[in-house]
């Protein structure tokens, strides 16, 4: 009896190594079948996107060109890979060396878009040597299309334009799909201009932005397809907090951004602010406003200027601010209106 057993316990000693063995590689295989599926339909998604980005900037006055794209199901580093990616109009250009797309070995509803270090930005003819060090998108998908967006960046330097500390933006959609609502939040902190000439400090301390989308974005062929499928379906945009931070400019406000009939965005916000009047007066100086309509403007907010604390000369301003592209109004007067 006692023989019958260690020959039993012999025997399944033998056999586990050679049956953990076989499991094993089964386990890895489908793991391995499963990413490069996963990758292949990953790859797929990113075709897919690619055709309707081009359509959309083609549409939106811009474009894209690449010197070779590349796709792998089986690299664990990148499923997509673009060489000399630019973007550009007839005004300017941006170019990476290598854009690198890739998704989760086992989840492709998860991707991420990681540009090269060294980039260039192109304005009227002068190049501009872009360091970006430390940047990352992240993406996430679900059943119901895009569920996230993740854009981190910093330390960036576009050479003789401006050094940028930190650059953040987040989207996520609501986990109620009855409400179809995104909420997106912008941050971007101290920012160091090489020369304004608007006669303000070259420190931007900070910029940020807390919005909340309205109503469901429709799949068009185009992004602006879709952008005007959801204006039509009655979409719309809440500014739940704006902070601008750019000395001596400190300004907090709270509206709407609404689009116009060719989709131009309009935003009006009701705003206060402390240094709005000598932020004006520089302006003026730099000749970036009209001085007329700003002499009226200044009267009307001299008129509401609170005083923030007795014994010191800071005053607070409550005022409504409209801002279109080639326009902005303050206290419904334009002191920027291109003819």
């Amino acid at each position: 009896m006692i023989n019958s057993l260690k020959n039993i316990h012999q025997s399944i000693h033998k056999a586990a190594l050679p049956l953990a063995t076989g499991i094993g590689v089964f386990v890895v295989s489908f793991l391995v079948i499963w990413m490069v599926f996963a990758r292949i339909s990953g790859i797929s998604q990113v075709k897919q996107e690619l055709v309707k980005l081009i359509a959309s900037l083609n549409e939106a006055g811009y474009d894209i060109a690449y010197d070779k794209i590349s796709f792998s199901p089986i690299s664990p580093f990148s499923i997509a890979k673009i060489k000399n990616f630019q973007l550009y109009n007839n005004e300017w250009k941006w170019r990476i060396a290598e854009l690198n797309i890739n998704a989760g070995l086992l989840n492709f509803g998860n991707m991420s878009i990681k540009p090269s270090e060294k980039q260039e930005f192109v304005r009227d003819g002068e190049s501009h040597p872009v360091d970006m060090s430390e940047a990352n998108i992240l993406l996430s998908f679900d059943n119901n299309g895009l569920y996230s967006i993740l854009a981190e960046a910093r330390k960036i330097n576009i050479n003789g334009l401006a050094d940028i500390k930190s650059l953040q933006a987040a989207v996520q959609r609501s986990e109620d799909e009855e409400t179809k609502v995104y909420v997106v939040k912008l941050d971007a902190r101290n920012i160091d201009l090489a020369d304004n000439g608007l006669n303000m400090e070259n420190n931007i301390e900070e910029i940020f932005a807390d919005l909340k989308i309205n109503g469901g974005i429709s799949n068009g062929e185009t992004y602006r397809q879709s952008m005007r499928l959801w204006q039509e379906n009655g979409g719309d945009i809440e500014v739940n907090k704006l902070i601008i931070n750019w000395k001596p400019l400190v300004m907090v406000g709270k509206g709407n951004l609404a689009f116009d009939e060719n989709l131009e965005p309009q935003l009006q916000l009701v705003t206060t602010s402390k240094g709005l009047i000598e932020t004006l007066d520089n302006l003026g100086k730099a000749g970036a406003v009209d001085s007329k309509n700003v002499f009226v403007a200044k009267i009307l907010l001299g008129n509401k200027a609170q005083k923030i604390a007795e014994g010191k000369d800071d005053y607070s301003i409550m005022a409504p601010i409209f801002a279109a592209p080639g326009k902005v109004m303050i206290e419904n007067i334009p002191i920027i209106e291109e003819k």
